[in-house]
């Protein structure tokens, strides 16, 4: 099956990116993708370096962005498509949402630990971008840890268990997601 279309792309401006605009492209290239969306979690300042580096390489690229939001009380995630990334609105909005983000961090770690997973904080502050510590860089981290071999909680994230398929966006979805054991509400 041909892969040349990709509309949900992260930099390492989103919390669980990690490649820089101008590389992300490349491997879109590399990959035969033709056609791409750059959509960061709250934000849209990769979409200038990926524009450019995208032109050079002849790729057509759609701006976006995947805004956080709530309604009734529950979370999702807005994609946004063509945007006009220079418009002010989309700094703002990643201001407020990273502020917030910073100001429970340490609280989900607390959350996470409640559980009776062994958590190395410097490790995990390592990875996160945006002074923010991200659910995927957690488990991350954790599942690596040989303190916790024997946890129950991260059992379904191993290898062959039923969470493994993708066990770090999982692990946040399941443990720090909303409804999760340490989910922490954002103001």
């Amino acid at each position: 099956m041909e892969t040349w279309l990709d509309l949900h792309m992260h930099t390492k401006y989103s919390m669980d990116g990690q490649f820089e605009p101008a590389d992300l492209m490349r491997q879109c290239a590399d990959a035969g993708v033709t056609t791409v969306a750059v959509t960061d979690h709250d934000s849209a300042r990769a979409i200038p370096e990926a524009r450019q580096e995208a032109a050079r390489l002849g790729l057509n690229l759609v701006p976006g962005i995947e805004i956080s939001c709530q309604y009734k009380g529950k979370n999702f995630h807005l994609l946004g498509y063509g945007i006009h990334a220079e418009n002010p609105v989309f700094a703002a909005i990643e201001k407020d949402v990273y502020g917030q983000r910073r100001a429970i961090s340490e609280k989900v770690l607390d959350a996470v630990e409640a559980l009776g997973i062994v958590l190395d904080r410097p490790a995990i502050w390592k990875l996160c971008s945006g002074d923010a510590v991200a659910s995927v860089h957690i488990a991350r981290v954790a599942l690596a840890d040989p303190r916790n071999a024997d946890c129950p909680v991260l059992a379904p994230y191993r290898l062959g268990g039923a969470r493994s398929d993708a066990p770090y966006v999982n692990f946040g979805w399941d443990i720090c997601g909303q409804g999760g054991p340490a989910f922490v509400p954002m103001t």
